[in-house]
């Protein structure tokens, strides 16, 4: 994929804030409670959906010619059906 240091810094920066930023929770919620750590995983797994999808796109793209057991892992990883 070729990251330039600006979508390094940009992947980096959401990474930071998917594992430490502010969840958007109600008050009553702490940084201990289930309700607090189903958010946070909820978060990393967005991060990981949008920072991967260009590789897996790019991935798929590739392998689109060869046989399709290649790219099924990538396939279902990105959770995305080929056409």
């Amino acid at each position: 994929m070729g990251l330039d240091l600006g979508n390094l810094m940009c992947v980096t920066w959401t990474l930071c804030t998917a594992l430490w930023g502010d969840l958007h929770l109600a008050e009553e919620f702490t940084e201990n409670t289930y309700v607090c750590q189903q958010a946070r995983k909820v978060s990393l797994a967005h991060w990981l959906t949008i920072s991967s999808e260009p590789t897996i796109e790019q991935e798929v793209q590739m392998n689109c010619a060869k046989v399709r057991t290649n790219h099924v892992v990538t396939t279902l990883n990105s959770t995305k059906l080929l056409n």
